[in-house]
C-alpha cells in the first residue's frame, strides 16, 4: 500500500498500481497518457471491476469527486456550491467561472457563487481597502 492507500505490487523491479493493471486488463490496452482511473465509492484498496471508472482526463475525474460531494451533502448532484456563502444550490441560481485550458490554474476546481454573495464580498472588500488608506 502506498500513502494513498492504493495497492501496489512489484513487477519486474517496477511499482505498478494494481487498479490500473485490473483496468488495463478490462480495456485490453494499456492506459492512454491522460487516462486515469476513479474508485467509485471512494476506497482506493477495492479494485473490484464494478468499482473503477475509466475517466479520459484528470478534469473529468475531478468533476465525478465535486457531484459526489455535491450529493452527499445536498442529496442532489447537479447543484453547485457557493464560495461566498458556502451553501449548495441549483445551477440557475449560481454564476459558475469557465476558463479557457489555457487559463485555467493547475489545480482546476469549480469555482461558483451566489451573484449576490459574490457582491457582498466585493463590497465588504472594498469598503475594508479604503478604511486601510
Amino acid at each position: 500500500m502506498n500513502r494513498l492507500s492504493y495497492r501496489v505490487f512489484s513487477v519486474g523491479g517496477e511499482e505498478v498500481y494494481e487498479h490500473r493493471v485490473i483496468a488495463e486488463r478490462v480495456l485490453g490496452r494499456p492506459l492512454k497518457s491522460g487516462e486515469c482511473i476513479h474508485h467509485a465509492n471512494e476506497d482506493g484498496r477495492d479494485n473490484s471491476n464494478g468499482n473503477l471508472v475509466i475517466c479520459p482526463s484528470d478534469d473529468y475525474h475531478k468533476l465525478l469527486h465535486y457531484r459526489t460531494r455535491a450529493l452527499t451533502e445536498s442529496g442532489n448532484a447537479d447543484y453547485m456550491k457557493c464560495e461566498c456563502c458556502g451553501k449548495w444550490d441549483d445551477r440557475k441560481n449560481v454564476t459558475t467561472l469557465n476558463y479557457k485550458p489555457s487559463e485555467r490554474p493547475r489545480r482546476y476546481r469549480i469555482r461558483s457563487y451566489h451573484p449576490a454573495c459574490n457582491a457582498a464580498r466585493a463590497a465588504a472588500y472594498y469598503a475594508q481597502k479604503r478604511t486601510a488608506l
